[in-house]
């Protein structure tokens, strides 16, 4: 026995659209259609005509039948005289419809014309004008931008990929995300009003499409009506995983109230008998005929076996056809030989649905955050020779203590890379998102002209300060500057390129130094190698240098022997303790650069504090060598050129003092510490205005009744002293408590930091949070270059434009949202 049920209200638009389909649908002769059970739901009432002409009612078991039911109605069709009650605003109105009267109706004389006979009026297309002039209108629901239609009955999610049935309304889509995918409910929608029905227990209108016999969903007994909730909800979830019930054959419902027992239509019994008791049956043909059609399209393990293809194909960068591939067909026939595997355009058509409903869920909690930090870059995709901008967004996560990286695509750069140009791209970019300038503190970038002053044409309305240089690019360039200018160590480093490049194009000289390395004891697969370097790579000089440093023993050993007369002759010793002092060197700015890079926490205020600790780092570092001293020189040049300057920049200055970490600590200039402070003041007496006064005056305590007593004199001198929000120096009390607290342990989480004392500086607080946003390296821009070129590979090169931004938002998104 199949049983729906379902709560209809008529208030609602959709409700009343999936009613009256149903009463378009029925046919007048189905002799199993049961009669509407309530009508305390619904504000449409059918009845027979006053005049107790015959409605239909030949198939009655008795008089006492009850009006109204469903087989009197037909396919929409009035093929009787009817009349209609319709309650509207707590009003009473009765419409008498037959052929005579088409004008009561208000259905025109050529709707009518269109039936085979004058007697027949359309009863549903009146039903649908009476409910559509009474109800508001509603706007599109946001349900729909997580499903797509696949007809008019059926829908699929784009999440999951289950298929559900609906009939113009949305209850049971809702349904689905909030059983399904409650961080997507949580965040777009208000539980529906089919959601609140069942936890408030409200009375069900049921069409038991069955059973002839009409019956109530109302109980008088308390048991009998927790029972039947029991019932609805089971059976409300056995139609949501009818296709798991051959792996979970048993449901366990707990009685309330007297004990019952009910029947459900899977193969499993549902007994209520307040028993936690359970057994194993064997599964019923039922059971297995459903295992079977899970495989089917909609069906649950179809859907998840689809969603883990895509998951693959995004993540791993597998071309779109690789679901055509012999291979990848041959694996899927073996595992699960009922799974159709989808052709490339059905998932093309996949990717399209899971990026257009993941960008709408990621787009919600971007404009939940209050302060974004941004980066972005240009970049060339190689073998399309096509060029894109980037954008990263990244806001603090305060529940986990963490900064949050979300890639939001690339854009196709068509016209010159000038600033006008890639400013209207970041803009269209930034809409799309539906990300406010308001909300952007900080947009960090590389030191190139065109996209900084894109980045100012963007801002510039907004803020005066919101750009950040790059800090890994700013110590890149000190060393490549600082090496340029010392001819003798250069003529060092390309000999050693040159032997590196001996190396990589000589299979003899690489056995010979994994033959080297064997005799020491090291087994195959952990041999090492010589680095190339890499002009545009960061570090790339020091890696190449500290790898020939340490296996210059093999390598001086190959190249003397007599079967490399060709090759490059080896390093001297003195040029080896050269390149040993040079690694010391640049051992500091190899360490800030790998400091700079993370994303997953605050990095904006490591920044003044790194280029105090190089310069102290640097100084203290003692070379003998001439031609090392000379870099060492050319090092502090550019160290003063390139990175004392970026401590006037306001954001990073503001960041580092609210860093408890930190604050004033590695300063050079004393202006640029009182600039800093004078913004988070302003910023802080701004948080007190918006919050009202936080720390409310003390007045002294006079006493009237007494007079002339003796303490009114204190109360006076008392109440000339009293505490002000702003000490002498302007500073408001809790950022003056802040600033001569001690300084914080460096391994302390300054977000942790200021959750935990955010009661005791409330505005200093809303301050840091705003200015820890800030990045003070691009890097996460350039890992996203990466991917980028990642997934334009060459087996890739026919994407277009706007696939290659949607797998590139798919395959930077962390996994915990490929699981709402």
């Amino acid at each position: 026995m199949s049983k729906r049920s379902k709560l209809y209200n008529p208030n609602d638009r959709v409700d009343a659209e999936q009613l009256l389909n149903i009463l378009e649908e029925l046919d007048s002769d189905d002799e199993e259609m049961e009669p509407i059970r309530d009508s305390s739901q619904i504000d449409l009432i059918l009845m027979p005509p006053l005049d107790g002409a015959d409605s239909d009612r030949d198939d009655a078991d008795s008089d006492d039948e009850p009006l109204g039911t469903i087989r009197d109605i037909g396919k929409g069709v009035l093929k009787q005289p009817m009349e209609i009650i319709c309650h509207k605003n707590g009003e009473q109105n009765i419409v008498h419809l037959d052929a005579s009267n088409v004008e009561a109706a208000n259905i025109d004389e050529q709707t009518v014309q269109e039936f085979s006979s004058d007697d027949e009026i359309p009863l549903a297309k009146k039903f649908k004008k009476e409910l559509y002039d009474d109800m508001p209108k509603h706007r599109k629901s946001q349900v729909w931008e997580f499903f797509t239609r696949c007809n008019n009955q059926n829908c699929k999610c784009n999440l999951c990929g289950r298929i559900y049935k609906t009939g113009g309304g949305t209850t049971n889509l809702n349904n689905h995300l909030i059983r399904k995918h409650p961080k997507v409910n949580a965040i777009n929608f208000k539980k529906h009003v089919a959601d609140e029905a069942r936890v408030n227990k409200k009375p069900r209108i049921d069409f038991d499409l069955t059973n002839s016999t009409p019956s109530t969903s109302h109980s008088n007994a308390e048991g009998g009506d927790a029972a039947k909730e029991i019932e609805n909800e089971a059976l409300d979830s056995q139609h949501e995983d009818s296709d798991d019930s051959f792996e979970e054959n048993l449901i366990e419902v707990h009685s309330i109230g007297s004990a019952s027992t009910i029947t459900a239509s899977s193969t499993s019994n549902i007994n209520y008998n307040g028993s936690n008791s359970s057994h194993l049956s064997q599964p019923s043909i039922h059971q297995i005929f459903n295992a079977q059609r899970c495989y089917e399209s909609g069906g649950s393990k179809e859907a998840m076996l689809t969603q883990a293809l895509i998951f693959m194909i995004c993540k791993d960068n597998y071309p779109l056809q690789c679901t055509e591939k012999e291979g990848l067909k041959r694996l899927l026939k073996v595992a699960v030989p009922l799974y159709h595997v989808p052709s490339r355009s059905t998932i093309t058509k996949y990717v399209e649905q899971k990026y257009n409903s993941l960008q709408i869920f990621v787009s919600k909690k971007l404009q939940q955050a209050h302060h974004l930090a941004l980066t972005t870059d240009i970049a060339t995709v190689i073998n399309a020779t096509r060029s894109f901008i980037v954008l990263t967004a990244h806001f603090i996560n305060e529940e986990n203590n963490e900064m949050v990286t979300i890639a939001l695509g690339v854009s196709n750069l068509t016209q010159h890379h000038t600033a006008d140009n890639i400013s209207n791209d970041l803009h269209t970019m930034l809409n799309n998102w539906k990300i406010l300038k308001e909300n952007i503190v900080s947009i960090t970038t590389d030191n190139g002209a065109n996209i900084v002053a894109a980045v100012k044409k963007i801002m510039s309305q907004t803020s005066n300060h919101f750009h950040v240089s790059c800090f890994a690019h700013n110590i890149n360039l000190v060393v490549t500057k600082a090496l340029g200018s010392c001819p003798d160590v250069v003529t060092i480093i390309e000999k050693v390129k040159t032997i590196v490049a001996y190396f990589k194009h000589s299979n003899v000289a690489q056995d010979q130094l994994r033959y080297e390395q064997k005799n020491e004891g090291k087994k195959d697969g952990t041999y090492l190698y010589l680095i190339q370097e890499v002009p545009t790579r960061w570090n790339s000089t020091f890696y190449c240098l500290q790898r020939f440093k340490y296996l210059s023993g093999h390598v001086g050993k190959i190249l003397l022997s007599s079967e490399h007369q060709k090759a490059p002759p080896m390093l001297t010793a003195n040029e080896l303790a050269i390149i040993d002092e040079c690694l010391k060197l640049l051992g500091p700015f190899e360490d800030a650069t790998k400091n700079i890079s993370g994303e997953k926490y605050v990095s904006g205020s490591l920044v003044i504090p790194m280029t105090n600790c190089i310069k102290t780092s640097l100084h203290r570092i003692n070379v003998s060598n001439p031609f090392a001293k000379n870099l060492k020189k050319e090092l502090e040049a550019q160290i003063e050129k390139k990175l004392d300057p970026l401590e006037t920049n306001i954001l990073l200055s503001i960041a580092t003092i609210v860093d408890p970490r930190f604050k004033r600590l590695h300063f050079s200039s004393a202006r640029n510490v009182a600039n800093a402070i004078t913004i988070i003041k302003n910023e802080v007496k701004k948080e007190h205005q918006n919050q009202g006064s936080l720390t409310p005056p003390v007045h002294p305590n006079i006493i009237d009744d007494v007079d002339g007593c003796i303490w009114n004199i204190h109360d006076e001198i008392a109440s000339r002293h009293l505490p002000d929000s702003d000490g002498c120096d302007g500073l408001p009390a809790e950022l003056k408590l802040y600033l001569n607290q001690p300084i914080q342990p460096r391994t302390r989480h300054p977000i942790q930091y200021w959750k935990e004392n955010k009661n005791a500086f409330p505005g200093t607080y809303k301050v840091a949070m705003k200015y820890l946003t800030v990045l003070g390296a691009s890097v996460p821009a350039e890992r996203l270059v990466s991917t980028l070129n990642n997934v334009c590979s060459d087996k890739r090169s026919r994407l277009t434009p706007q696939h290659i931004n949607e797998l590139v938002f798919l395959n930077s998104l962390d996994s915990i949202y490929w699981n709402i």
